[in-house]
């Protein structure tokens, strides 16, 4: 892979294996936190909050689900994972169909925590899925790649909003279409750059604001590889960021090395209800660091 030496950075992807084997892959860095890490964030949450949880887990079958997997079993340690992990399922997104057999499976175990660890499209469909078996958990946990405004609201669309409300996902972006960030400049500049250059677009839709925070990312690291950029240059700028970015949560911050390349590690967690998400407890860097 980019065996030419050509810069693939910022890529769309929490995929671990890009921060963890850099040595493999010297020319490639992701931007937004990787999914073991999100997954520690949940085991957390459960084990300081939900120590009775018991838990299902739907995940996807390759290397995304797995990381989400790992991350979670991993922060909340193999006794509990013994005790509260009723049943796992695992479902191939390439297979064409929906997870219901294995939310059948799931809600025949009695847990009462649901964790959906699969992308958008699956995801929508296992609220629906769950809302047609009457099964309400009392608990729902959503990977944030999931979670952005449009999908949600397409959950809503084909499930209840009584089945939706109450998920708790992962942030490390202000969110457009929360009113807490309704006043916040930054997003104010990103509502006017959108009526202006994409008037057809939703302006709530976190992946817009998303393209936006990583634009932001690029030109922070081309400036940083100076007024004559090379290949190697722009490598380096990329991993030496120790900065804020106004798009990042209040406090968040963009931060690498030559040997962490994880550039955004701090999330927090939210919860939607409503139509929207609320931010709650406070910003946490879910990847263990030393």
């Amino acid at each position: 892979l980019n065996s030419r030496g050509v810069p693939h950075v910022l890529i769309s992807t929490g995929a671990s294996e890009f921060g963890k084997e850099y040595r493999k892959y010297p020319w490639t860095i992701g931007w937004q936190p990787d999914y073991v890490a999100e997954g520690r964030l949940y085991g957390t949450d459960i084990r300081n909050n939900r120590p009775n949880a018991k838990i299902a887990i739907l995940y996807q079958n390759d290397s995304y689900g797995r990381d989400y997997l790992n991350g979670f079993k991993a922060a909340l340690g193999t006794a509990k994972v013994r005790t509260q992990v009723v049943r796992e399922e695992a479902f191939d997104v390439l297979g064409g169909g929906t997870p219901q057999s294995q939310l059948i499976r799931l809600r025949a175990s009695g847990a009462d925590t649901l964790m959906i660890f699969v992308t958008p499209t699956p995801t929508i469909q296992t609220y629906a899925i769950i809302r047609a078996l009457n099964w309400k958990p009392e608990q729902i946990y959503v990977n944030s790649v999931s979670a952005t405004d449009t999908f949600m609201g397409v959950a809503v669309a084909r499930s209840s909003a009584a089945t939706v409300n109450g998920s708790i996902s992962a942030a490390y972006l202000k969110d457009p279409a929360s009113p807490g960030f309704a006043n916040d400049p930054t997003v104010r500049l990103y509502q006017r750059l959108m009526a202006k250059y994409n008037p057809s677009g939703r302006v709530t839709d976190g992946l817009n604001f998303y393209g936006f925070a990583k634009a932001d990312t690029f030109v922070r690291a081309m400036y940083k590889a100076g007024k004559n950029p090379t290949r190697a240059g722009l490598m380096k700028a990329l991993l030496s960021f120790n900065e804020t970015s106004p798009f990042l949560l209040p406090s968040g911050r963009l931060k690498t090395s030559a040997t962490d390349h994880f550039i955004i590690s701090q999330q927090q967690m939210q919860r939607f209800n409503n139509g929207s998400w609320t931010l709650i407890g406070r910003l946490v860097d879910g990847r263990p660091r030393g």
